[in-house]
């Protein structure tokens, strides 16, 4: 897994712009098709969290499954991880402060440590929504990890995991969160904001992307792809439904805290390793445009409105009207993240530390 796959920074950069391009639909007002939209959305993020996982996996599982130095490792993990999402992070927050609340207020500091919506619903002038799906993705690089060291660590005497041990730890972490969803009370209208976007009750989405890592390594019958070919449609059109009775107030407590979040990350989970299947399948010549699409997917996500807002300030008489307003929004896009990324990102990512005992890239 320390090599990269070509066919999941793919998935990555799609998924990225499947977040991105409804909500420039949305934000230039050129659909009556807002729900529709708002799913595509919700789904694009779902794929991000199960890709997390997914890549994290042997990275944390091999913390605890080695005779490498425990600590020294989890310290590299942290480290690497927040050299990776914190600077592109901290800087896209500044940004939308600047455009949307220049004034600043207390709240605002809720965002730089994560803390907007970890048990609670974001701020009602919420002018950094998408903050709400980093906020978990941060929190749950430090949970399980801890979690998992503490399993070694009390119950087995600081001997190294097998692999049986750490899928039945983490199914047990999953578990327990789909227990917190399924005990809190039905939210109604507010389903979104004070379930499906808190951090403490969906660190079990990125979990589910580590499971599915485990079932790939033991070419598990679930992730055969003939199978996922097959049931990937039918999983797709099951959580669109899902989402359309939620939000018209008539799903029932468990489709709405329960099956919707337990569907959605296993199509996630399917189409990731699916992408991580069909990699072999890969023509070379696309290589490296899944490559360039997955580099800069991060930065996508976290300035797609700020890149749309400034699309609103050129003169009207510079732009075409219309539809053309999401292309020329998307090409400024791809051009802002890519030169982010090679003046920004880049050279934080070069300096990151490695890990000690071995070399996971």
């Amino acid at each position: 897994m320390s090599e990269r796959n070509a066919s999941l920074d793919f998935l990555r950069f799609a998924a990225a712009m499947i977040v991105a391009v409804p909500h420039l639909i949305i934000f230039f007002r050129l659909s009556d098709h807002a729900v529709d939209l708002e799913i595509m959305t919700s789904m694009g993020v779902e794929v991000f969290f199960a890709l997390s996982g997914f890549v994290l996996a042997p990275l944390i599982f091999r913390i605890v499954t080695t005779h490498d130095p425990v600590y020294e490792n989890t310290r590299v993990f942290f480290i690497r991880r927040w050299m990776r999402t914190l600077p592109l992070f901290f800087f896209s927050a500044v940004l939308h402060f600047v455009i949307f609340d220049p004034d600043w207020n207390l709240h605002a500091f809720s965002y730089f440590l994560f803390l907007q919506n970890f048990a609670w619903s974001a701020p009602s002038y919420d002018y950094f929504s998408v903050s709400w799906s980093l906020a978990i993705e941060e929190w749950f690089y430090v949970v399980l990890p801890l979690y998992l060291i503490a399993c070694r660590r009390y119950i087995h005497k600081n001997r190294p995991l097998n692999e049986n041990r750490v899928f039945i730890y983490t199914a047990a972490f999953v578990l327990v969160f789909i227990g917190l969803k399924a005990v809190y009370p039905s939210t109604g209208e507010e389903w979104g904001a004070e379930l499906r976007r808190v951090t403490v009750f969906r660190l079990d989405a990125i979990a589910f992307g580590g499971l599915t890592y485990l079932l790939v390594q033991r070419r598990s019958v679930l992730v055969n792809p003939a199978v996922l070919a097959i049931s990937l449609p039918l999983q797709a059109w099951l959580v669109y439904l899902l989402y359309v009775r939620i939000l018209s107030g008539e799903a029932t407590h468990f489709e709405a805290n329960v099956l919707v979040f337990i569907l959605s990350a296993t199509f996630s989970c399917a189409l990731v390793a699916f992408a991580h299947v069909a990699d072999r399948w890969m023509p070379a010549v696309s290589q490296p445009a899944s490559l360039w699409g997955g580099r800069i997917s991060y930065g996508i996500y976290l300035f797609h409105i700020p890149i749309g807002v400034m699309i609103t300030i050129v003169p009207a008489d510079l732009l075409p009207g219309g539809s053309w307003q999401v292309v020329v929004a998307v090409l400024a896009l791809w051009i802002f993240t890519a030169v982010i990324y090679q003046v920004f990102e880049r050279p934080i990512l070069i300096n990151r530390p490695i890990y000690v005992g071995r070399d996971l890239g």
